[in-house]
């Protein structure tokens, strides 16, 4: 049975102490292994935009409308709404085959994407995720990493299907298994494009965490609580945004990039993490995987 929201304390394990050579190794064991170093299930309360979580009962309907529950594995997913009821709602863009799917097994819940049927969930409104000034995207994930380049999710502009968009956690065209950030602001300029953040992010049809901390002037993404590289730097420009996304991009009217995998959940917060918030948020997203 779906459960209503809570908190799972889980405990992770802890690393000890060790030289710095053995600190190099271990480092290298940990991002191939995806461990984390530490972390209790908690998650910030202040500070959360919007939470969609499939676990948490009456937030999965069938049809855009909103009438009929998504219980049942494979049934059709028309609306998610936000987790914590304010209202921030997501659709899918028509009650056809464009919508995605619900999926369950061994109480563990999630929403599934196809690409090739260009399935998406969006709002025809901007969540405000860039426009804070700093930001933290958390998602646990599954991708397939076949077929073209997707995105977890994306805001973008409303008066142009080509104009302004923010798209953190993308699958890298010329590698679906990288992770990959760009930004695209109102002049259309780009002051991130297609930058690989996460080399080997995303093995195929394999579960992992993906947490994005975009300070307002760098991106850095963590992989199972691992972070593969430096922070990219990146100077903030003016960015209108007016829609936002889930399984991929979409500005205007217009769906691009769509995902091709599952999403278990996606939560979105106005400030950075820190390395403990972090760790904590990691253990979470993994019991939403059942890890």
């Amino acid at each position: 049975m779906r459960k209503a929201l809570t908190l799972i304390s889980i405990a992770c394990m802890v690393v000890p102490q060790v030289g710095s050579a053995q600190t190099a190794a271990l480092q290298h064991l940990l991002r191939y292994k995806r461990t984390t170093t530490t972390g209790t299930c908690s998650l910030p309360g202040s500070g959360r935009l919007a939470t969609f979580d499939p676990s948490v009962s009456n937030t999965v309907y069938k049809e855009i409308a909103g009438s009929t529950a998504a219980t049942v594995d494979g049934d059709t997913v028309g609306m998610l709404k936000e987790a914590n009821a304010s209202g921030f709602n997501l659709v899918a863009t028509a009650d056809s085959s464009v919508r995605p799917t619900f999926g369950t097994s061994g109480g563990l819940y999630w929403i599934n994407f196809t690409q090739s049927s260009s399935q998406i969930l969006i709002n025809n409104s901007a969540l405000g995720v860039y426009s804070g000034g700093a930001a933290t995207m958390i998602f646990a994930v599954r991708l397939t990493a076949t077929g073209s380049n997707g995105n977890v999710f994306s805001e973008g502009s409303s008066i142009n299907p080509t104009g302004t968009l923010y798209a953190p956690v993308q699958q890298l065209a010329g590698d679906l298994n990288d992770s990959a950030v760009t930004l695209k602001d109102d002049s259309g300029a780009f002051p991130i494009v297609s930058s690989l953040q996460y080399d080997e992010a995303y093995p195929p049809n394999t579960d992992v965490t993906v947490i994005v901390v975009d300070t307002g002037s760098s991106f850095r993404t963590y992989i199972d609580g691992v972070a593969d590289r430096a922070a990219t730097s990146y100077t903030r420009a003016t960015s209108t945004f007016g829609r936002f996304s889930l399984g991929g991009a979409y500005r205007q009217t217009t769906v691009a990039t769509p995902l091709d995998g599952r999403i278990y959940y996606a939560g979105f917060y106005n400030f950075a993490f820190d390395a403990t918030q972090i760790a904590n948020a990691t253990a979470c997203l993994k019991a939403k995987q059942g890890r």
